[in-house]
């Protein structure tokens, strides 16, 4: 049977995303799209997310998977494809074990208490945690953003049989740390490895620091008081919604529901707790993501903290990813149920993806979140519906552009300008032009990857987007 009791960091994105590198740079978007909250998603676009969704599913041949996107006007469209049980499909509303995207969570309640004054992220964990392989004066920094060198747990080579011993035992935190933490891979500040024990100490940081079970902190500080009450810490929390039904294969090779066999996810999302055992439903993980990357959850301070991206592109609790056609941020999961959740910037779209298949198959979430995003863009790419500040017809082509790009417009006898910018904000060029209302513009000195083509006159403006492809 694979080795399924596993939190290893599943961020399958990085991969996917065959030119893609970690960003080191968190400055601020400069360039936004104006009237960007008036976008919404039509039946054609919804149309074709479920279609990439289906397909995706079919070809990776996984059991189920449920999506949604969160638009930019709030709007949310989810899709779902497989089983939960034999007899039953997975429906929007089933919940999720979401895994490391977890740590979201963990280090936003850490954030918030030091917006409280309750600590500083530059406390140090000696206070809370005597352990002879884990160095006093590490910093809470240094665990959420993994460079506290400390020794992943998960990784232990005696996990699994412990793990198997009895299906409904619930593995304490200090037990965990206790029996399973190694000497530690390298000096604190030096390096940069990911490690769940790091995630584990935070929450029992907020449990010493609130004088309460970790998950009613979180509950309290996070959850509730932004409408998240579906997601929740299992089993310490009795979940409002029924889990989707886990997919394995056993050892004969057959894939079977995991919970109709007669067994329990007890003992493995105990002993994951605070670095990867929420649960929640893709809505409610797609609102999320753009709440908190948006600083609806957290002050500027916290936020510019969080999305601290020198550790390896590793924030507190949060990466950003940079591809050929955006910027994503976000993070990703597995404990047999596989996540990926990213806010696609500066489209102000967010979207989560969750599968509830833990074979191989199901490792390739993030090729489903991938061909959603693709599926995304094009359209934008080839529709007036990302026309978001209209004021004057207007026409782009071709798109996606190899050479040139060619524009004609509906105003006569004005002067104005063209400005390009890529998905980062960066600007790339600026143009000229007087009295004409058709005009064209090399783009074979751009990389491959999505612009925003930026034109603005005395009295009117408009922004296009479209894709540079050599292809």
């Amino acid at each position: 049977m694979k080795f399924l009791y596993t939190l290893l960091f599943n961020c399958l994105i990085f991969s996917l995303f065959g030119q893609s590198q970690i960003l080191k740079d968190s400055r601020p978007i400069s360039f936004k799209i104006p009237n960007v909250e008036a976008f919404y998603a039509d039946s054609t676009l919804e149309s074709l997310l479920q279609s990439s969704l289906e397909q995706s599913i079919m070809q990776l041949e996984m059991t189920g998977a449920s999506v949604a996107v969160n638009f930019p006007n709030g709007e949310v469209w989810t899709g779902v494809v497989g089983k939960h049980t034999a007899d039953i499909n997975i429906k929007p509303e089933h919940t999720f074990a979401i895994g490391s995207v977890s740590k979201t969570i963990i280090s936003a309640t850490i954030l918030k208490l030091v917006e409280m004054e309750k600590l500083s992220l530059d406390d140090t964990i000696g206070q809370w945690i005597i352990h002879e392989n884990i160095d006093p004066t590490i910093t809470i920094r240094q665990c959420l953003n993994h460079t506290s060198g400390i020794y992943n747990y998960t990784t232990n080579p005696n996990l699994e049989d412990s793990l198997f011993t009895d299906s409904n035992y619930l593995f304490n935190p200090l037990e965990v740390l206790n029996q399973y933490v190694l000497k530690p891979d390298f000096k604190k500040g030096t390096s940069f490895k990911y490690s769940n024990t790091n995630y584990l100490i935070a929450g029992l940081i907020i449990e010493n620091v609130t004088e309460k079970p970790c998950h009613e902190a979180v509950r309290t500080l996070i959850l509730d008081p932004n409408g998240f009450e579906n997601v929740q810490l299992f089993p310490q929390e009795t979940l409002n919604l029924e889990m989707a039904h886990l997919w394995l294969e056993n050892d004969e090779g057959i894939i079977e529901d995991f919970q109709a066999t007669g067994n329990t996810l007890k003992p493995i999302f105990s002993f994951a707790w605070s670095a990867g055992a929420y649960t929640a439903t893709p809505s409610d993980m797609a609102l999320w993501i753009k709440k908190l990357v948006n600083g609806e959850i957290l002050n500027e301070q916290s936020m510019t903290a969080m999305k601290d991206y020198e550790s390896n592109g590793y924030g507190l609790g949060l990466i950003e990813i940079k591809f050929p056609e955006g910027k994503v941020t976000g993070h990703g999961g597995e404990i047999f149920y596989g996540s990926e959740v990213y806010l696609l910037q500066p489209f102000n779209t967010s979207f989560a993806v969750h599968t509830n298949d833990g074979t191989e198959n199901g490792d390739k979430v993030g090729i489903v979140l991938n061909n959603l995003l693709i599926t995304y863009l094009e359209y934008l790419a080839t529709t007036s519906n990302n026309d978001l500040n209209q004021k004057f017809d207007l026409s782009l082509f071709p798109n996606p552009a190899s050479e040139s790009i060619h524009v004609k417009m509906d105003i006569q006898n004005s002067d104005f300008k063209v400005e390009i910018y890529n998905l980062q904000g960066k600007f790339i060029s600026n143009y000229n032009f007087h009295n004409c209302n058709e005009f064209e513009i090399r783009v074979t000195q751009f990389q491959n990857g999505g612009y925003f083509l930026h034109i603005l006159g005395n009295d009117f403006s408009n922004t296009q987007f479209f894709i540079k492809n050599n292809e």
